[in-house]
């Protein structure tokens, strides 16, 4: 626990570096799902233990293809490192 004014700006000053280095940051697509949202989380799964987990829905964009193709989606993900 700081004591001082100083030592809690240091302290705050420590994490927001740590914070610059754990935080991942993704865009990916795929097949259309109408349930996917922004501002939720989702589960990725299956890309290694250090990009596996929970991360933030910043941003989807839904996009459909009326002709031969699938429906899809865009996202932006935000991720903070486990501790």
């Amino acid at each position: 626990m700081p004591r001082t004014v100083k030592e809690a700006e240091e302290l705050a000053r420590a994490y927001l570096r740590k914070s610059e280095y754990t935080l991942i940051e993704a865009t990916g697509s795929c097949v259309g799902d109408p349930d996917l949202k922004a501002k939720t989380l989702i589960e990725i799964a299956g890309v290694g233990q250090r990009y596996s987990g929970a991360y933030y829905v910043a941003r989807v964009t839904h996009i459909w293809c009326p002709i031969r193709c699938p429906s899809e989606n865009e996202t932006d993900l935000w991720r903070g490192e486990p501790e």
